[in-house]
């Protein structure tokens, strides 16, 4: 039993050790030490800067120095990491960071517990279970659905008339999703409720997250938890369904429902029904709002330099050579590609992610005590002037000899907990880029403003005029892109 005791407390009493020694170092700075990012207010303290311009309050941080508190009222303080080699090794040392329970919590609370919002503890389980959903096979097929709906979506736009992009992309996406995760599961009105409904909780969810009374007889929660609820039960039938049929359909929910977890025993080898409606609830909102904006912000960009519109169109012209696009093509899109890095590199889409130190540890000769929140935001990284020549300025240009330092760029996170759909999303912004550059040219009617105090940085009110191009595919060579339609179930009618 003293035997058994010593070893229990040996790593205890080593760990407390560290921390003494951290503490007696009279070198390392401790929370307190930490300088505050100028322009707080007494008991607001920065809230209000926040309020007004969330991203240029963000951009500024690095000026003063690697680590920088940021304080959001008298009870809520941050440490920002503003150095990139900093944030990423934050972001990759084992079980180094856990996701802030006073936003992380109110997201799990909205959305369900799936594998973005679940606690540390329960996140290898369920990634385990999820990864087989993003298995290179599977992305193939996902990706001939997205080129095929892109296509199809692109040239039913009008010629010589202004759309709005924010609001054209967002349908585009959020369709392509739906019959790559259900196929044929969801259609006609059920398919149209359920999107409905995924609109509001991903427009509203992020405010009910962080704010309290969620749960107060407000119109704006009692709306959220209705359309809550009608997702939830509309995918535990379409869950119920597949399990009496048995086969796999070739889609996400397919995957989602066979895997199986051999380091797990018992019940937890599987995703119960519950587990699948928050991984389908998680992947939705996710994958959705992150693609959306992501493409969105890259036809914008485009919109604004013809000469690259030009470079792409002509590339997708050589690498399709007469054909309707695929996914197999991505690899070969290199300019497209280039774009949608820059892109992302600009307007990463989860724009700031509080996170908690789960142990004691150093960051910049400063001792910072297990429960300390920082923020880390890829926004900011982006725009290192250390890592970045005129970081503001739309270059792709930077992605043609090897990639930037990979510190600095962090659109999906990183570590463990890296965006598992990243390929899906990069797959995706892909296609749609190259798809509607095939039939249009772009300018733009309008400077876009952002969305803010959303999880998803995206631009609203976005419109462009589109100008026919001589070379695009006849309407009859568009209704060939079926390809990959056995992965995705039947077309509903509507869709041809």
């Amino acid at each position: 039993m003293d035997a058994l005791r010593a070893c229990w407390l040996a790593p205890v009493l080593r760990r407390q050790a560290t921390r003494l020694e951290m503490m007696m170092d009279e070198s390392k700075r401790r929370v307190s030490d930490i300088p505050d990012a100028p322009g707080a207010l007494p008991l607001l303290g920065h809230a209000v800067r926040v309020m007004r311009d969330p991203f240029g309050f963000l951009a500024s941080l690095s000026t003063h120095g690697d680590l920088v508190r940021v304080r959001m009222g008298p009870r809520w303080t941050m440490v920002a990491v503003c150095c990139p080699k900093l944030s990423r090794e934050t972001l990759v040392s084992a079980g180094l960071v856990e996701r802030s329970s006073r936003f992380w919590g109110g997201m799990r609370e909205a959305f369900g517990n799936g594998l973005v919002t679940c606690p540390h503890r329960e996140h290898r389980r369920q990634r385990r279970l999820c990864q087989p959903s993003f298995h290179p096979q599977r992305l193939q097929g996902y990706g001939q659905v997205i080129a095929a709906d892109a296509q199809r979506a692109a040239a039913r736009w009008p010629a010589g008339r202004a759309i709005s992009l924010t609001e054209e992309i967002g349908t585009l996406v959020v369709q392509s999703t739906v019959r790559c995760m259900f196929a044929g599961g969801l259609t006609g009105a059920g398919r149209d409720r359920f999107l409905k409904d995924l609109k509001i909780l991903e427009a509203s969810g992020i405010w009910l997250a962080l704010t309290p009374g969620t749960r107060l007889p407000l119109p704006g929660p009692v709306r959220f938890r209705r359309a809550s609820g009608r997702l939830r039960r509309m995918a535990l039938e379409v869950i119920a369904t597949r399990r009496a049929e048995g086969r796999d359909h070739g889609d996400l929910l397919s995957a989602l429902i066979a895997a199986v977890d051999d380091e797990s025993a018992g019940a937890e080898r599987l995703l119960s029904d519950e587990e699948l409606v928050d991984q389908v609830i998680t992947f939705f909102v996710a994958a959705t709002a992150t693609t959306s904006a992501a493409t969105t912000w890259a036809l914008s960009l485009l919109a604004r330099h013809p000469d690259v519109q030009e470079q792409i169109a002509a590339e997708v012209r050589d690498v399709a050579a007469g054909r309707p696009l695929t996914g197999d093509d991505v690899p070969r899109l290199d300019a497209v590609n280039r774009v949608v890095a820059e892109s992302l590199r600009l307007n990463p889409p989860l724009w700031v992610s509080p996170q908690t130190l789960s142990r004691d540890t150093v960051l910049a000769d400063a001792f910072l005590p297990a429960g300390t929140e920082i923020l880390l935001s890829p926004y900011l990284l982006s725009r290192h002037p250390d890592l970045y020549k005129d970081p503001e300025l739309f270059d792709p240009d930077r992605w043609r000899d090897g990639r930037p330092e990979l510190a600095g760029h962090l659109p999906f996170g990183g570590g463990s907990r890296k965006c598992i759909g990243d390929r899906f999303a990069i797959l995706q912004a892909t296609l749609v880029v190259a798809s509607v550059l095939t039939h249009w040219r772009l300018s733009p009617v309008n400077e876009p403003t952002w969305s803010r105090f959303r999880a998803v940085l995206r631009p609203r009110q976005m419109r462009l005029l589109l100008e026919a191009r001589d070379s695009a595919p006849p309407p009859e060579w568009v209704q060939t892109c079926t390809t990959g339609r056995a992965a995705a179930g039947p077309l509903d009618p509507r869709e041809v």
